[in-house]
């Protein structure tokens, strides 16, 4: 039974660079969401800076579209009025160009407030989406370190996986099985040490009798609390008293 509780310990030691390494593996994304948070607010303000340029640029445009209509219209009630025979008539084609030239007026004022706003909104514009591909270029950087980093991490934890395979096929069927069902149900690495007394999964203090029955291997034990399974902490190391490091057990 001694020698299962190696296994167990050696496969504890597995374990937990495993949890470690899924750990690391798990914070990939969570890290790359931040990035992608600030990229996406970067987008947002280029968005609809390039929405309201859009719009004064469409509106210019139409404006000119118009402002060639009323100079055609003025050109061509201008050249009617000389072929006007009545005062009447005169009257009526020089008031029609009076409120084409009027309607003119009013749209190229407007138009001169859409240059200055376009001007205005085209530096907004220009300055978000330089702000936004800078984003996107750290963003890009960074996923393809993190894509790297991941890859390099799950190659590790592939290794280890069949590393702890090959200890844990060295278990009795006993022991395999319950570590498997332990696995299945709890949080985290499920071996354990108990030490003076003391499951370190938990910190929760065990029966003397079951503590006694670890340490005499006389059998595969759970925590009554937590349910990892419990192997005897190592004896820790005599210390010298002048130079402070372990002795050789001599």
């Amino acid at each position: 039974m001694e020698s299962q509780y190696q296994v167990l310990a050696d496969i504890k030691k597995l374990d937990e660079r495993i949890f470690r390494l899924q750990i690391s593996i798990n914070n990939i994304p969570v890290e790359l969401s931040k990035h992608e948070k600030v990229l996406g607010e970067k987008r947002v303000v280029f968005e609809e800076a390039k929405a309201i340029y859009d719009k004064h640029t469409k509106r210019l445009r139409e404006a000119e579209q118009e402002l060639k209509i009323f100079e055609d219209k003025i050109k061509k009630a201008e050249d009617k009025l000389m072929e006007v025979k009545t005062n009447d008539a005169y009257a009526a084609a020089n008031a029609e160009i009076s409120n084409q030239k009027g309607e003119k007026s009013k749209l190229e004022d407007e138009m001169l407030k859409l240059m200055a706003d376009l001007d205005k909104e085209t530096e907004k514009f220009k300055q978000s989406q330089d702000q936004f591909k800078s984003e996107e270029a750290v963003f890009n950087e960074h996923k393809q370190k993190l894509d790297a980093e991941n890859e390099t991490l799950q190659e590790q934890l592939n290794s280890l996986k069949q590393e702890k395979n090959g200890v844990a096929e060295k278990l009795e069927t006993a022991a395999a099985t319950l570590y498997s069902r332990v696995s299945s149900r709890v949080a985290g690495p499920p071996v354990v040490e108990v030490s003076q007394g003391m499951c370190t999964g938990c910190r929760i203090k065990i029966r003397p009798q079951l503590y006694n029955e670890i340490l005499g291997f006389t059998g595969v034990k759970q925590c009554p609390s937590c349910g990892k399974i419990l192997i005897p902490a190592p004896p820790k190391a005599a210390m010298d008293p002048v130079s402070g490091m372990p002795t050789n057990g001599a």
